[in-house]
């Protein structure tokens, strides 16, 4: 596979096949000018590899792929349709497999009313300080934005702010072309108070007025994060997995 420059009319038919969740990568690697991308020929690729801040997906045909040329690529989190199970099963052998679920907004439903949002506002690139004062757990929040000016100015984020300092975040970790997949943190001390929720809300009311799709994803055994996705009248519409790859599996 070599490396390609994507742009939304050249992935168009596999644009239309898109899903909740890690399936969003493919359009916003298109479109956000984050990312790289890798196709088995170009232009009319039959499959391509695209990853944007250590998450990949795979995408198209397995039988295009050769699991050699694919194993030197990927370092991260690797999302794939079942399809392509015995192609990442012969180039990761030593993976670990990682158990997600996937929940959307269901489909004629109105977003979550907003709740009580003191402190909670739209963040712009005037934030960008704000973004990057996170604290060092909460700093991958914005990889898939190229870092905090990216998150604050084009990722439709909420921030909740406590005493003038940002604590808590809600935007959009991957934009797809119908969806947009969530990214939501709270800094460690101030959990618990419905920050995350009230940014969620906000969040999940914008997606829809773009005409998207909110979709949630988690792992199971994250309670908290599965809590606020019921909150948010969020349906779960799969069971995943991602493939960890040459790192560990977060905390």
């Amino acid at each position: 596979m070599r490396l390609v420059t994507l742009d939304r009319d050249s992935v168009a038919p596999m644009l239309a096949g898109e899903t909740p969740g890690p399936g969003a990568i493919l359009a916003h690697v298109a479109t956000t000018g984050h990312g790289r991308a890798w196709a088995d020929q170009w232009p009319s690729p039959s499959a391509l590899l695209v990853e944007v801040g250590g998450n990949y997906l795979l995408a198209g045909a397995p039988e295009a792929v050769e699991p050699a040329a694919l194993r030197p690529l990927v370092t991260g989190f690797l999302a794939a349709p079942e399809q392509f199970a015995p192609v990442v099963a012969e180039a990761f052998p030593d993976r670990t497999v990682w158990d997600r679920i996937i929940h959307r907004l269901p489909a004629g439903q109105d977003a979550p009313p907003p709740g009580p949002a003191s402190g909670v506002r739209a963040l712009n690139a005037a934030d960008t300080d704000a973004v990057a004062g996170l604290s060092p757990e909460l700093a991958w929040v914005t990889k898939t934005w190229g870092g905090p000016a990216g998150l604050a100015s084009r990722a439709h984020a909420l921030g909740a702010f406590v005493d003038g300092r940002l604590v808590a975040v809600a935007g959009s970790f991957f934009i797809g072309a119908r969806h947009e997949d969530a990214v939501v943190a709270t800094e460690p001390p101030c959990r618990g108070r419905g920050l995350a929720t009230a940014c969620a809300r906000a969040w999940c009311a914008g997606v829809v007025a773009r005409g998207r799709t909110p979709t949630w994803t988690t792992s199971p055994d994250n309670l908290g994060s599965r809590r606020i996705a019921e909150r948010l009248g969020l349906e779960l519409v799969r069971r995943d997995v991602l493939h960890v790859v040459n790192v560990d599996v977060p905390g």
